[in-house]
């Protein structure tokens, strides 16, 4: 895939008016939702349909529910994502757990997930080495969401600037765009809230402290928790996401 420039312009005159209010898709979103954003955004938003602003796009229904997630409106990015049985739909979902602290219910959907198609550009944009860790990010994420103005907590919110631009834009891209990569084939949720109780970094039982657990098609596996100190949390963070700046 080559380099990624997101440009609000490139989805048509309606995406491009609701974006407008709040950044044109250069939104640093908060780490966790609050209230909407725009209340102009959510009045274009509700006055359309995924059909009318996204026709011929891969997902249209998704990518609904991602601009939604980007004024940070939770019911309504929440109510549409849990009934899109895909890959997607799941994404979106855990995007709207992760904002909401629920880091366990998070962990759930991007297990539905799998590997999904952004996950090598979004791991460069990182600057991490190797393969994008969705439960590695959660963990940044509470950890940044306790350091309020931390240069941690910038380089979270870019990192989830850059995943928001690159899903929206795989999401809502036409369904021949094969340089956005093939769809994900991992098994999906049944839509239903799953609150597994645990908090990231998850790991296989027996596994290595840094191995970490990216879920299975196989069935549940033995599950546990490893507690991260704030300074440990603080320079794994700065070690994996050195190179995203806000």
């Amino acid at each position: 895939m080559d380099e990624f420039s997101f440009r609000a312009a490139d989805y048509g005159p309606a995406v491009q008016a609701i974006l407008a209010p709040d950044g044109d898709g250069e939104r640093l979103m908060p780490l966790a939702m609050e209230r909407c954003s725009s209340e102009t955004a959510r009045e274009r938003l509700r006055a359309a349909s995924a059909a009318r602003l996204f026709a011929g796009a891969r997902a249209p229904e998704a990518a609904l529910s991602g601009l939604y997630v980007y004024v940070s409106c939770f019911e309504e990015a929440h109510a549409i994502a849990q009934d899109i049985a895909t890959a997607e739909g799941s994404y979106w979902h855990a995007i709207v757990h992760r904002q909401e602290l629920d880091a366990g219910n998070a962990a759930y959907w991007f297990r539905q997930v799998g590997a999904h198609p952004i996950f090598p550009p979004l791991a460069r944009a990182a600057g991490q080495e190797g393969q994008w860790d969705p439960f590695a990010f959660i963990e940044m994420c509470e950890q940044a969401r306790r350091q309020p103005g931390s240069e941690l907590e910038a380089r979270a919110r870019a990192i989830q600037r850059v995943e928001w631009q690159l899903l929206f834009d795989y999401c809502a891209a036409g369904g021949g765009n094969l340089n956005r990569g093939a769809a994900s084939a991992a098994p999906r949720g049944d839509g239903r809230d799953h609150h597994a109780g645990q908090r990231v970094g998850f790991q296989r039982a027996g596994a290595g402290a840094g191995e970490a657990f990216t879920g299975s098609a196989q069935g549940p596996e033995r599950l546990y928790c490893r507690s991260l100190g704030e300074g440990e949390g603080r320079e794994a963070s700065a070690r994996r996401w050195p190179n995203v700046e806000a």
